[in-house]
């Protein structure tokens, strides 16, 4: 996980649950902006890297964002176009697997829509490179 243990800048935060809790590798944590969205959160990833794999743990089974993009970019004033967006979530857990490589040292997560409350909340942010000669772990039915 390229984003674990990095620091993180969010558009909102409380003190108890702020940005950082997002990159900590405790799924117990998490970040709450306490406001609906649209609301973000961008990890400094300290240089850049090649990566094709992005995973969003939100709150709950019951709160979790419905539509956010995913954003790469090596200058923070200059996010370009979303190198994901999904607007269909139904899961408590988002995987996002590129088709092509994205490269960059920010990665942006922008929540655009909330479901079940609309405060913009989540657990856990991965961001990967997967090796494309290895398939990517699917759950079994």
């Amino acid at each position: 996980n390229l984003a674990s243990n990095k620091p993180v800048e969010a558009s909102k935060e409380t003190s108890t649950m702020p940005a950082i809790n997002l990159t900590d590798d405790d799924p117990d944590s998490r970040w709450s902006a306490e406001a609906d969205a649209v609301q973000w959160a961008y990890v400094d990833l300290g240089e850049s890297y090649d990566m094709n794999y992005f995973s969003v743990i939100w709150e709950s089974a019951e709160v979790y964002a419905s539509s956010f993009n995913i954003y790469v970019s090596d200058d923070l004033n200059n996010w370009g176009t979303a190198v994901a967006t999904v607007s269909d979530n139904t899961t408590p857990n988002s995987e996002v697997n590129l088709d092509e490589k994205a490269h960059g040292r920010y990665v942006k997560l922008e929540v655009t829509k909330m479901h079940g409350y609309p405060s913009v909340s989540a657990r856990d942010f991965q961001v990967m490179l997967k090796d494309s000669s290895q398939p990517i772990p699917q759950n079994p039915e």
